[in-house]
């Protein structure tokens, strides 16, 4: 499927829009992962555009497994190539209406943590542990979820930074 939803790409994108929202209107699981597949091939070109049909593809699935295929498939890899234009770009979806919104950026965190995993990172994974500090007070169950899900992937990559910042924010909140 993801192969399925990269080729799109070769598509006249208002052609491939409304194939990919024909596919949406049939809301099954496999095809959130074509139209997410297809979307992340448009970080490159459309960062802004691909993460916004994001949000709104994962509006409409209204589901856990279609708000994760989208986080780990647009999101977390424009979380990986271009870090701080999509964490700028991601900062309105902390406060999203939608919960899925939201937790779709724990599945991104979540998602970048697993592709970086490297010293070198250290200073991008202090800045995202930052960027979902305000999450940590969410009371929607299943955006809380996907949060936990981040926090715990960078607690195993990312030891050291996710306890020391674990720290600040509990003496912070105190």
């Amino acid at each position: 499927l993801d192969i399925i939803g990269a080729a799109l790409n070769g598509v006249e994108k208002g052609k491939a829009d409304t194939l990919l929202d024909e596919i949406a209107a049939q809301g099954s699981e496999g095809g959130w992962v074509v139209i997410a597949s297809a979307l992340r091939e448009r970080l490159p070109g459309d960062l802004p555009g691909a993460l916004e049909a994001s949000r709104k593809y994962i509006i409409q699935a209204d589901i856990w497994y279609g708000c994760d295929c989208f986080g780990e498939r647009v999101p977390g890899p424009a979380l990986v190539s271009y870090f701080d234009a999509a964490l700028d770009h991601l900062k309105s979806w902390r406060t999203d209406a939608n919960a899925w919104v939201r937790r779709s950026l724990g599945v991104a965190g979540h998602f970048w943590t697993k592709r970086t995993r490297d010293p070198q990172y250290n200073a991008q994974a202090r800045k995202l542990l930052e960027f979902l500090s305000p999450m940590l007070e969410e009371r929607d169950i299943n955006t809380a979820k996907g949060v936990g899900w981040a926090l715990k992937t960078m607690g195993r990559f990312y030891p050291e930074i996710a306890a020391q910042w674990l720290e600040e924010e509990l003496i912070r909140k105190g």
